[in-house]
């Protein structure tokens, strides 16, 4: 039996689809523990502005909120840990830093926009 596909939401916006599809953010901050597993490729997409490409997870990573490193929480477009507080507030408002929260890693993204933006054509 074929486990069920893996996917991460990525809120509407240009720019944080760009830094995805130019490869240069490569992590996420998921509220809860998600049991991602490395050995299947994950869907990065958004719901509202239909996208998607797939990437393999590199490493999975569980910690409170208060544990995320500098370069996990600047993945997520935060200068620092309340900026990714605050960002995760908007969609769990009585998160704090003792909240529980999956790191997923991943790269080399792929699919049809990856394609077309390494051709020069606007994804």
């Amino acid at each position: 039996m074929q486990a069920p596909a893996q996917a991460l939401y990525i809120p509407p916006g240009e720019a944080t689809r760009n830094l995805i599809l130019n490869g240069r953010k490569q992590c996420g901050v998921v509220i809860g523990n998600v049991a991602f597993r490395t050995d299947e490729p994950i869907m990065l997409c958004c719901h509202i502005e239909p996208w998607i490409v797939q990437a393999d997870i590199v490493a999975v990573r569980h910690c409170m909120l208060r544990d995320v490193t500098p370069k996990e929480y600047r993945g997520e477009g935060c200068d620092n840990p309340a900026g990714l507080l605050a960002k995760l507030r908007q969609f769990r408002p009585n998160l704090s830093p003792a909240s529980r929260v999956t790191i997923v890693s991943w790269q080399s993204p792929r699919g049809r926009l990856v394609s077309e933006r390494q051709a020069g054509r606007p994804a």
